[in-house]
């Protein structure tokens, strides 16, 4: 297996910043404590639970960014294109429409959907990268 890419603190603000620029909202970090937490949060699922499942990864980056709201708007957003972003430099390529994107981002940070749930739907919808 290759060796695993994670997302740093710089290319989650850029993709946030870049986001905001493109739809709008309220700028800024909320919690910086917060932000730390959810991006170490999947490098830790692996290095204590073993886990190396790129989706499984990416779906964790996804629910820890939706939950832990570390930027004063677009958590929702942000939380889905940095699982996207971590697929994708991972050598996976997700597809998918922006309304059921919207759907899925909404149940998860309202519990609706656990972080299997948003796996399965990544995986389901990846095609590898080309």
């Amino acid at each position: 297996m290759t060796e695993i890419v994670w997302l740093d603190r710089e290319a989650v603000e850029l993709l946030h910043s870049e986001s905001l620029a493109e739809h709008g909202g309220l700028p800024g970090l909320r919690d910086e404590g917060l932000l730390e937490s959810a991006l170490a949060r999947p490098q830790n699922l692996h290095a204590y639970e073993d886990v190396s499942d790129i989706f499984a990864l990416a779906a964790c980056y996804g629910v820890a960014l939706a939950k832990n709201h570390p930027f004063n708007d677009g958590n929702k957003r942000i939380a889905f294109v940095a699982s996207l972003a971590f697929a994708l430099v991972n050598g996976w390529l997700v597809v998918v429409d922006q309304a059921e994107a919207a759907a899925m981002m909404l149940e998860v940070a309202a519990g609706d959907a656990e972080q299997a749930e948003l796996a399965n739907w990544l995986r389901d919808h990846a095609q590898p990268r080309s």
